[in-house]
């Protein structure tokens, strides 16, 4: 697979021109072939007996890992929830061990911990990079006809409607589909010239030059800026040595979203993949997102780009003026985290619309959330 290697880097906002936030969950991608997180683990299983994964053993094994560690925890609905309870039984293992004393079974079971998780982001990138196949056939109307229009105005070209954005587009979703429209959007956009991840286009915190974390690119402050709260399918994390900060030493490749990636070719990167700093997907479940934004991250190589745009837009949120949320559930296992630190940041005149199919749950879920109260705007939406 072609790679381009990046640099991030993140500095504190000072004031912004953004006005307006826009927060997408899965609801935004499920019309076009996406599982909502109720359903991944039977996309999995339904994923694991298809033909393409008969020739790619290395996501085969890790698609096959992440079903089985699903049946050790069936009463976990959600892949989340299930990494999250192999968190908690190591956590509960160390607990009765006595915490201190780092014993041989300690090791044993935190390499295996780990790998489950690893397994975990594996299957879900490949997955949702298969489903990417399928989805660049659609014309994401939604996205091309609503959201966009709204972001980025029509009839301009895509330099002037980027830098004349009041918006920020924060995303909870693996998906690549907001940069796949935006490139369809956008026709004359050159991604040969310019990163569509970079700080002149969509400012996710990624542009072209070394590998190398905390040297050059930066998440502009004053302009409009597409965060991925939880990583994205497709994009790469490592460790790497040098003389930056240990929380700054990482590398990072993104595929580019122009194309569909090859599933085996996938498959011969990963089993390549086999150096002393190995690639992990920049994919972050939520008990990890948790833990990579408090005051004790852990050196988890997906931490420190994490942290960043979490800080970012929890920066942006605190001017904004209006915030619209669009298929997002507000899932038990990510609600008091997402609203602690990012709805709660947003001034208390801000209204915050709630854009869903199933306004009765996501009422349900909120109730009783003080901060929220009589700030919320319901619309009932397929998007």
């Amino acid at each position: 697979m072609a790679r381009g290697l990046y640099l991030l880097y993140y500095e504190d906002m000072s004031r912004s021109k953004c006005n307006r936030v826009f927060i997408l969950g899965a609801g935004c991608s499920a019309g076009y072939g996406y599982p909502l997180g109720l359903s991944v683990l039977e996309e999995l299983r339904s994923f694991l007996a298809t033909k393409i994964l008969s020739g790619c053993p290395v996501i085969q094994a890790a698609v096959s890992e992440s079903v089985d560690l699903a049946a050790r925890f069936p009463h976990a609905d959600t892949l989340d929830k299930v990494v999250n309870l192999s968190e908690e039984h190591f956590n509960n293992f160390r607990r009765r061990e006595g915490g201190c004393t780092v014993t041989v079974a300690h090791n044993e079971l935190r390499t295996l911990t780990d790998k489950q998780i690893l397994d975990a982001k594996i299957a879900t990138t490949a997955l949702f990079l298969d489903k990417e196949r399928e989805a660049r056939k659609k014309t994401l109307t939604s996205y091309k006809e609503c959201l966009l229009p709204s972001i980025f105005g029509r009839g301009t070209r895509w330099q002037s409607a980027v830098n004349d954005s009041d918006c920020t587009v924060l995303t909870f979703n693996y998906d690549r589909l907001f940069e796949i429209a935006f490139l369809d959007y956008f026709k004359e956009f050159d991604a040969r010239q310019f990163s569509v991840y970079g700080k002149s286009v969509l400012n996710s915190g990624f542009d072209f030059g070394l590998c190398r974390a905390g040297e050059d690119t930066k998440i502009v402050p004053d302009g409009f800026c597409f965060l991925k709260l939880h990583g994205s399918a497709g994009w790469w994390a490592k460790q790497c040595s040098g003389n930056l900060k240990r929380d700054e030493c990482r590398c990072y490749s993104l595929e580019s979203a122009q194309c569909a990636i090859d599933i085996l070719q996938l498959e011969r990167w990963l089993a390549q993949n086999k150096q002393f700093y190995k690639w992990e997907p920049l994919i972050a479940f939520p008990h990890e997102k948790q833990r990579f934004t408090s005051r004790n991250p852990g050196d988890f190589v997906q931490g420190p780009y994490i942290d960043k745009v979490w800080k970012h837009a929890a920066a942006v949120l605190g001017e904004v003026s209006e915030v619209t949320v669009i298929g997002y559930s507000f899932p038990e296992i990510d609600r008091a985290h997402m609203i602690e630190n990012l709805l709660s940041k947003t001034p208390s005149a801000t209204s915050i619309r709630i854009k869903n199919t199933n306004i009765a749950a996501v009422k349900s879920a909120l109730d009783g959330i003080k901060i929220l109260e009589g700030r919320l705007v319901f619309e009932k939406r397929t998007f």
